[in-house]
């Protein structure tokens, strides 16, 4: 009775084992499920893929010429004049032409990871720019990798390990980062540090300090003074800013930065010929909005101080010019000029934009626009010839990305008069009109006017003002229009165009010394899908 038993057992399971075997493996399975499930929600992505393709054509110069003395410029102006006056075949009558067309690719992917409830894991990856249709090898800026060089792809943007309380208003967060000014007019890139916030909701505020100790290697320093213009490593930058929106048309944001560089790059800060600094900057933005009015205005102030070798200063070089080798005080002046002597200079400069806009239709909007800086524009000099770095009201900046149009104050690749959208001695102001005509198409017209702040002090240069011309510099920097279209196919794919036209005043002809041209044209095709 008990094998008859064991046999009719073996047999049931034998006839059940396939379902058992199912419902083992389902229950054992369960875990795993629920763990890959949690994983997932834990784990979240998004980022964007951006194509473009620039066409550009001009027939003036972007670069600004070597720089020459006064009286070399006279000398070969009078030269090349009397030339062509006796030998018409040697008088340049073409203008120099360009035209070419390239493209580029780009990807950014943007991860979190979420351990726990207090922790997050962010992490920011660029491929690109790709560059394709002419050499980028000396290019700089974000998406370049690093130290400017156009032969490495891939950029860590942002890598930053976040701790926040469970309401998500503070947080405190190391690694690296992007951070930015407002518009990106003082700064905008990227870099390793720490960051502190706290927002009370009571009275609509949001408190954050940003404490950077190296800067993104891929922007090489646009001021072209000296300092810490191959890596930006060794400084010390600090950013503090309050947002608050307790009145709800305004919007007000209230911000300042610090920044010490005090690495000469050659280990003894006393005998160094780079410049050491420490700058300050402070700015105040509002946004008015009030049924289909609103206004923009943002100041900012520059101040601080810098350092450089007192044999640089090009006020007091010329006294060690060997002039008159047998003078006998000439020995003691040489010695004197000689580092470790370092002479402080200091910074008094200020920067804004304005704009202020009325939406006249449900698809209509037109705002006027204004941005600009003091100082001197770069590629002029002083009226003695020497380097305008060290006036006082030459507004810097550490880093920044200003876009204001598609090529005069531009920071969007293609052509680009004042590259990173600098506003030194820049004054720029126009018209924006965005129409809408299909829910799917955008349309955006825009005229802007440049002048500069002051008028370039280049008297007399080998074409556009030498001698016998009679042009004069004058402050009109010239002219520029703008269009751009966004189709949007999907939610996540759109087509765009951009269109700019520049046409040069007497003042950017002077700056660059131009004597035949005044067209700068510059279209780009982009597809942009998000994911």
């Amino acid at each position: 009775m008990k094998a008859k038993h064991i046999r009719n057992l073996r047999n049931h399971f034998a006839a059940a084992g396939p379902l058992t075997l199912a419902l083992a493996l389902f229950i054992l399975a369960t875990p795993l499920f629920a763990q890959s499930e949690d994983t997932l929600e834990k784990f979240s992505y998004d980022g964007d893929v951006l194509a473009r393709g620039f066409f550009l054509w001009r027939d003036i110069g972007l670069a600004s010429p070597p720089t020459e003395s006064g009286e070399e410029r006279d000398q070969q102006g009078y030269f090349e004049y009397f030339a062509c006056q006796s030998n018409p075949a040697t008088c340049r009558t073409t203008r120099e032409r360009e035209e070419q067309d390239f493209y580029a690719i780009r990807l950014r992917l943007n991860v979190a990871f979420r351990p726990s409830a207090y922790v997050d894991v962010l992490y920011n990856l660029e491929i690109g720019d790709v560059t394709f249709g002419r050499d980028e090898a000396d290019r700089s800026g974000p998406g370049t990798g690093g130290r400017g060089s156009g032969r490495t792809n891939l950029e860590t943007r942002q890598l930053l390990l976040r701790f926040h309380n469970l309401e998500n208003t503070t947080e405190a967060s190391a690694g690296i980062f992007l951070f930015s000014t407002p518009s990106g007019l003082v700064v905008a890139t990227s870099g390793a540090g720490l960051r502190l916030r706290h927002e009370i909701e009571s009275i609509s505020s949001r408190f954050e300090g940003i404490y950077i100790r190296s800067v993104d290697n891929s922007r090489v320093d646009g001021d072209s003074n000296g300092f810490s213009d191959e890596n930006f490593s060794d400084i010390n930058l600090g950013i503090l800013s309050w947002k608050w929106s307790q009145i709800r048309s305004l919007r007000t944001e209230l911000y300042g930065v610090f920044r010490e560089d005090d690495d000469a790059s050659t280990g003894d800060i006393t005998d160094s010929v780079q410049e050491t600094s420490r700058i300050y900057w402070g700015g105040l933005q509002m946004r008015y909005v009030m049924g289909g009015f609103d206004m923009k205005l943002h100041a900012v102030g520059n101040w601080g101080r810098f350092h450089r070798p007192l044999s640089a200063d090009p006020k007091l070089s010329t006294i060690a010019a060997p002039t008159n080798t047998t003078d006998p005080l000439q020995a003691y002046f040489e010695e004197a000029l000689k580092p470790p002597l370092r002479e402080e200079y200091k910074v008094n400069a200020a920067a804004g934009e304005a704009e202020i806009g009325y939406q006249v239709t449900d698809r209509t909007r037109v705002a006027l626009v204004y941005a600009g800086a003091s100082g001197r524009i770069p590629g002029d000099t002083e009226p003695d010839n020497s380097d305008i770095d060290y006036r006082s009201d030459q507004f810097r900046t550490t880093g920044q990305s200003y876009q204001f149009s598609e090529i005069s104050v531009d920071d969007s690749g293609g052509y680009s008069i004042f590259s990173g959208g600098r506003l030194t001695g820049l004054q720029i102001g126009g018209i924006r009109v965005r129409f809408q005509p299909l829910a799917e198409l955008e349309t955006r017209l825009e005229y802007y006017h440049l002048r500069a702040f002051r008028t370039p002090s280049i008297d007399q240069n080998t074409k556009y003002t030498r001698a016998f011309r009679q042009q004069n510099p004058g402050t009109f920097l010239g002219e520029e229009w703008n269009l751009r279209l966004v189709y949007s196919f999907f939610n996540d794919l759109k087509v765009g165009a951009r269109l700019g036209w520049f046409n040069a005043g007497t003042a950017y002809k002077t700056l660059r010394d131009l004597e035949y041209g005044d067209d700068l044209y510059e279209a780009q095709i982009t597809i942009n899908q998000t994911f």
